[in-house]
């Protein structure tokens, strides 16, 4: 049986376990993470509506978390989903499961582009390709990512959480932002662009500061590395409003950032192994993998924060815009960080440059 088929059947759930508690560092605000934000209630997939006729994009739509909405997607009438993401055998076993899950029609309602997106010279010319082949775009699941993960230097010269998490994704929504824009003028149902993020952006070093490609090309250990690359995705979502959506009659678009919740993917293998060979844990982090493993929600359950996002009509009947949305559907405020305007508007002008930098692009 496949990773995607086996990660279907439901993982059991123990009848009650204590809320976790998080703590901004900076303001010693406790965040409470109750069991019903982090396994899911109301919103499901069930919820989706028909998505006859839209066209959605997702990173990283092969496997973990983006197979899951990937799968959603498609099931609810999709007309399109492009996967953009590395690994051409975990790209075609995944449309292979799709199409025996779905039918055979699938495979011409899915167009899987590979795309490093730690790579930036790559990404925006896939981003260009895209941008001048598509007609319509409805939403943008920036869903592709690197976990807590050892520190390493990408093809572009910019350590790859922040390459890939970050960077990368900056450049493929900049050049695509003219698409989302216009689907409602043309098409009349408002853009959507969903950027995936994760609690662990509390935890951001409090001297973050995004000042230049030195900072982000610091080795601060797996979890900070992590931890800023998410808080740059936070961060990001709200500032791509401030310079898209500002101004008088600002075009209907949703960008929202989500948190899946505590998902059994291989990113916690790849963690686990990390603590252990880079950071001298030893079969600690190996042992604690194992023991959490059961209480951890699958793909099918992780993916409903950003499906909701990405499709509910309670986005736009409520107006959802510029929020931090825990799972299934529930709103949240985030760090003081993720909501400092001064750090967004120097993550802006740094993401700006490192992109003029890289690539010769030059993004207002």
């Amino acid at each position: 049986m496949s990773e995607h088929r086996a990660q279907r059947y439901k993982t059991t759930k123990p009848p009650f376990l204590p809320p976790l508690t998080t703590i901004d560092q900076e303001t010693n605000k406790q965040h409470t993470l109750t069991m019903e934000a982090i396994f899911g209630k109301s919103f499901t997939a069930d919820d989706i509506p028909d998505l006859a006729g839209k066209v959605y994009l997702v990173t990283g739509g092969a496997q973990g978390i983006g197979f899951g909405t990937t799968y959603n997607l498609l099931k609810h009438n999709a007309t399109k989903v492009i996967i953009i993401s590395r690994n051409p055998e975990i790209a075609t076993e995944a449309k292979e499961t799709l199409a025996k899950e779905l039918g055979p029609d699938v495979h011409d309602r899915v167009q899987w582009i590979q795309c490093n997106l730690s790579n930036l010279p790559e990404t925006d010319e896939v981003a260009k390709k895209i941008a001048r082949s598509e007609r319509r775009l409805d939403c943008i699941v920036a869903n592709a990512g690197i976990g807590i993960d050892k520190y390493s230097m990408g093809p572009s010269g910019i350590e790859e959480h922040m390459a890939a998490n970050h960077f990368g994704h900056f450049i493929l929504i900049q050049h695509l932002m003219p698409l989302i824009k216009e689907n409602n003028n043309k098409f009349g149902t408002p853009g959507r662009v969903v950027v995936t993020c994760s609690e662990n952006h509390r935890w951001a070093k409090s001297d973050t500061k995004f000042a230049s490609v030195d900072e982000c090309n610091e080795d601060i250990g797996p979890t900070y590395l992590y931890n800023r690359a998410k808080l740059a995705n936070i961060l990001m979502a709200r500032q791509l409003i401030k310079h898209h959506l500002s101004g008088p009659n600002p075009p209907r678009v949703y960008i929202n950032s989500i948190h899946p919740g505590v998902v059994a993917t291989t990113q916690q293998h790849v963690a686990a192994d990390t603590y252990d060979k880079n950071e001298g844990y030893g079969v600690l982090p190996h042992i604690a993998h194992a023991v959490i493993r059961p209480f951890l929600k699958d793909i099918f359950e992780g993916c409903i924060s950003e499906c909701y996002a990405a499709t509910s009509p309670e986005i736009e009947e409520k107006e959802v815009q510029g929020k931090y949305i825990m799972p299934p559907n529930s709103i949240k405020e985030g760090s003081s960080m993720s909501l400092d305007e001064e750090l967004g508007d120097q993550l802006w002008r740094l993401s700006i440059q490192v992109v003029k930098d890289k690539t010769g692009t030059v993004f207002e």
